[in-house]
């Protein structure tokens, strides 16, 4: 039987370096993911873009970095990273959204692999 867990390592999420970084304790990393599932940062940012809020947009893609991180969800982590140094360097905006499209299907492929099965 496959665990949401399998499924998120299957989707690119390092999760044997997430568990081994909080001690194995599978609770605590199920915990966070649920606190990550409400979190509506990805939509903050899609917002702050579509209202060319390029502060904001900074300021939140570099907490979604760090959130990303956190949870070892490594592509998005990858994308977030790139997102900020193209904000940073007040880059072609076109090149962010790319980046973003791409962020939010991962985003909303993490989502889908844990709804109702995270608790």
């Amino acid at each position: 039987m496959r665990t949401v867990l399998s499924d998120l390592e299957d989707a690119g999420a390092d999760i044997k370096e997430a568990l081994r970084q909080i001690g194995g304790e599978e609770k605590i990393y199920l915990f966070v993911l649920k606190k990550f599932m409400n979190d509506k940062g990805i939509y903050e940012l899609n917002n702050a873009l579509a209202d060319n809020d390029m502060s904001s947009a900074f300021d939140i893609a570099h907490t979604l970095k760090g959130m990303y991180g956190a949870i070892y969800f490594q592509d998005e982590y990858g994308l977030c990273s790139e997102i900020v140094e193209l904000l940073r360097n007040n880059e072609d905006i076109r090149k962010v959204y790319d980046k973003l499209e791409v962020l939010n299907g991962l985003h909303r492929q993490k989502l889908d692999i844990m709804k109702g099965r995270i608790d």
